[in-house]
């Protein structure tokens, strides 16, 4: 479980800086279970959800729920 999680971390950690980089900002979300792990907020009012999984990583029921709700707003 620890080298899923550091794998993770390092695949978020990345992508954030590849973000600032860029001019996006990227939120740490941590509104409770379920919810992605990051809103990027990018340059134009578009606001992108992200979920970092390593290559094996599987959505929980609870992050699938949340997922199918983001896109039906």
């Amino acid at each position: 479980m620890r080298t899923l999680i550091r794998r993770e971390a390092s695949i978020e950690r990345a992508a954030c800086r590849e973000a600032r980089r860029l001019g996006i900002e990227p939120l740490k979300m941590s509104f409770g279970k379920g919810w992605p792990d990051r809103l990027f907020l990018v340059p134009g009012g578009r606001p992108v959800f992200v979920e970092f999984k390593c290559v094996r990583g599987k959505t929980t029921p609870i992050q699938d729920l949340r997922i199918a709700r983001l896109k039906e707003l």
